[in-house]
């Protein structure tokens, strides 16, 4: 068995997660690209090295701008926290752990860091970026980075670890002993091997999974959602607890998700079919729309002429758009200055309206931002 620091939350949770998918199905996400370009940036950028930002936006497929914010934001974070990390190493590959179960059978570990540093010979410190949106519990792989981490430093007793959150700006913080991490890895094993044909499920847990589209669990707790939700009357109110609400609305994401991926799969087969799939009396068709937008600049003469000025009130700007100009107008590194300003001047002429819009979610009841600085947890 192998394992990365990354996955072992999800593992532990799910013992049947590790075994390797039988087809792979590699999702696109956008979120996961940026993270990649950023965490790119920031390794070369740590080390002093050259750094070509739209390379790397171009690289990894991520829009220049929102790139060129995560990286402005992550360097920003990364200052706060450097000088506990003199003489840091970036993008650390650690020797593979290979762990040896009573059963005889063994796991491996392995995985790489993004910023790793000894102190003093006896303290190993690790640093993650995280660049997504989420508020996850990444202790169980900052565990796993620090069980490899003490491996490979034999001289070292302790690990102090930082989970640095880009966008919200948190900072989480953990120390351990080498006597309590090597124990928590055995343990995570027993249960890892323990647990082997147990499936467990959760929104976290089976996101990320590898095995989603082929899971027999997950296939099976699709086919229950669905005949629970398509029996619900959808004209008459919920008569239910909250925790059944609750456990109804996870049910109906997981049919979501499931008809999107197999919308997504029919799409891929119709496009290979050169865009028309005979099905049956009916055919699927890919259709391609125009949408033609006009360039305000070029127009406005035309526009005055035909309309008057009564075409100003069709224009909408969007906050991408104006910063994207802002970014060309403001001198260097005074963009953030302009667009306060602008911002400030927009509110004073009454120019700014605010529109509000409603998305359900489900997320824990509180969050609370962990600065563990002493042992354990």
């Amino acid at each position: 068995m192998n394992l990365r620091p990354s996955s072992i939350a999800r593992v532990i949770a799910c013992p049947p997660s590790l075994v390797p998918p039988a087809v792979l199905i590699d999702t696109p996400s956008e979120v996961r690209s940026e993270g990649s370009a950023v965490h790119e940036w920031m390794s070369k950028r740590i080390k002093g090295a050259d750094v070509d930002a739209n390379a790397i936006a171009l690289k990894w497929g991520v829009d220049a701008n929102e790139f060129g914010k995560l990286t402005r934001l992550a360097l920003a974070r990364w200052l706060s926290v450097a000088d506990h990390f003199a003489g840091c190493e970036t993008e650390h590959a650690f020797r593979p752990l290979t762990w040896e179960h009573a059963s005889g059978e063994t796991l491996t570990l392995a995985g790489t860091c993004d910023v790793i540093a000894v102190d003093d010979g006896a303290t190993v410190k690790i640093l993650d970026h995280k660049t997504g949106w989420g508020d996850g519990d990444h202790q169980s792989q900052m565990r796993a980075y620090g069980v490899l981490a003490l491996a490979e430093y034999e001289e070292c007793n302790r690990v102090f670890a930082c989970v640095l959150g880009v966008r919200q700006g948190t900072l989480d913080t953990y120390e351990w002993t080498r006597g309590e991490l090597f124990e928590w890895f055995a343990d995570a094993v027993d249960t890892i091997f323990a647990k082997r044909d147990i499936y467990g499920h959760s929104p976290n847990t089976c996101r990320f999974c590898p095995r989603r589209h082929e899971c027999p669990a997950r296939q099976t707790m699709v086919r229950d959602a669905v005949a629970m939700v398509t029996i619900m009357d959808a004209d008459a109110p919920l008569t239910l607890t909250p925790e059944q609400i609750g456990d109804l609305y996870l049910r109906a994401k997981l049919v979501e998700d499931a008809a999107g991926q197999v919308l997504d799969l029919i799409r891929s087969a119709v496009f290979d079919a050169g865009g028309v799939l005979d099905a049956g009396e009916n055919q699927i068709v890919l259709e391609q729309t125009q949408k033609r937008e006009i360039d305000v600049a070029a127009g406005e003469a035309v526009l005055t002429q035909f309309l008057g000025d009564g075409w100003r009130s069709a224009i909408q700007v969007s906050n991408k758009a104006i910063e994207a100009v802002a970014k060309d107008a403001a001198p260097s590194r005074g963009k953030a200055k302009l667009m306060r300003e602008l911002w400030q001047a927009l509110e004073e002429a009454d120019a700014v309206r605010v529109t509000t819009t409603q998305r359900m979610m489900m997320r824990r009841k509180t969050l609370e931002i962990v600065a563990n600085e002493g042992g354990g947890e």
